[in-house]
């Protein structure tokens, strides 16, 4: 099925308090459009995307296409005055740009974010023998009508519904209603209404609460949730000689170094391996393994970068770290300062998210008998979503 999907985000925003596109408006650190795009490249009904939108807006949403990775994405168009101008707008592009024959156009607020794979493609496989279709809503408050600040009347609820996007058609009857209705000056909020000044009875079926507008800023509370998750991280290595004693990036003055694969770096290792934990990710060594030759005596701070990558790609952020490094030889203490700093340099994290620790074994075990260290860490992860 040949399914183009339009979304409208020409809008300014001025009802969510900005003098700005409130689209680009960030929540955990991205753009809350990205939440949508993210959504719709993911929904299988949806062949590609268009995104109508004021020039001067072109340049970021370029840049936030490629950042997210939106294939799906194949052009801009430049939005009008009001909304059912930049739909027209749209349309005319299509026509000039690909063809038409057989094309359903999914019409689109960018502010409804949270728009879900099941209605889109509900709303795609209903549209069969109908000209149109909408998702709506049973108004649930009463309604009344005012004038100068008093109730004229109470409006019978019986028959109201609110309306939702994405609204879906054919491509030939929107065009033409389109047509029809800008020569006739007609102004409606909604396609749906441009289709009914052409006389088509347009279907209506079950939208989703949760498939509300970003109007204002509060909105945002309703519309998105924080998941957090805990990771552990344990590590040891042996002494050997010959070989620096590093530790969170920070070289140790000791007569003995660690060995391993790479730099043996046991406390980078043991958050990695906490941070993989928590984002639901395999051990370490699946990523990095000591078999291959590209990871030989590497320093550890740049698998720390691949790992912050992959966190990253999964939309989590570090709330904190929490490391304790077990060493009966050397003392630690007089270095957890500097290698604090270290990893709030790597981590990109405050230095009060971030707690080391050291200790001995009192004597007892290997790490007692002088022969090697141990590091553990337990590290929080926080996820802000669509709800």
């Amino acid at each position: 099925m040949n399914v183009l999907f339009i979304i409208l985000a020409a809008g300014q925003g001025r009802r969510f308090g900005l003098n700005d596109n409130k689209l680009f408006y960030p929540v955990n650190g991205r753009p809350v459009l990205s939440y949508l795009l993210d959504r719709l490249q993911k929904t299988k009904a949806v062949s590609r995307i268009i995104i109508t939108a004021r020039p001067s807006d072109f340049p970021r949403f370029r840049k936030l296409i490629k950042e997210y990775r939106v294939t799906k994405v194949i052009g801009l168009v430049k939005g009008g005055k009001e909304r059912y101008l930049s739909v027209f707008n749209t349309l005319k592009w299509i026509k000039r740009n690909m063809p038409v024959r057989d094309l359903i156009v999914c019409i689109h607020d960018g502010a409804r974010l949270v728009v879900s794979e099941g209605l889109v493609t509900r709303l795609i496989h209903s549209l069969k023998n109908h000209p149109g279709i909408i998702p709506v809503m049973k108004v649930p408050d009463t309604i009344k009508e005012l004038r100068n600040g008093s109730v004229e009347k109470t409006i019978p609820r019986d028959h109201l519904y609110s309306v939702q996007t994405p609204q879906v058609f054919p491509f030939r009857i929107l065009f033409g209603s389109y047509q029809k209705a800008v020569h006739d000056r007609i102004r409606t909020t909604d396609d749906a209404g441009i289709l009914e000044h052409s006389r088509y009875r347009v279907k209506a079926i079950q939208g989703e609460i949760k498939n509300r507008k970003l109007t204002y800023q509060e909105d945002t509370d309703l519309m998105f949730h924080t998941t957090t998750r805990t990771g552990i991280g344990l590590d040891v290595h042996a002494f050997v000689q010959s070989r620096k004693l590093i530790l969170g990036n920070v070289t140790i003055p000791y007569r003995l170094g660690l060995a391993g694969h790479s730099d043996a770096d046991a406390l980078l290792h043991s958050i990695m391996d906490a941070l993989h934990g928590a984002a639901g990710l395999r051990d370490i060594g699946y990523y990095y393994p000591d078999r291959e030759k590209r990871y030989k005596n590497i320093n550890s701070a740049l698998l720390l970068r691949k790992t912050l990558k992959l966190i990253r790609e999964r939309h989590y952020s570090i709330v904190n770290v929490d490391s304790v490094i077990l060493a009966q030889e050397p003392r630690i203490s007089p270095y957890v300062e500097k290698i604090k700093k270290r990893l709030s340099l790597l981590l990109d994290l405050d230095e009060d998210r971030i707690s080391i620790k050291a200790t001995t074994t009192e004597n007892l075990g290997f790490i007692g008998r002088k022969q090697g260290i141990a590091c553990q860490t337990i590290v929080l992860l926080e996820r802000t979503g669509l709800a």
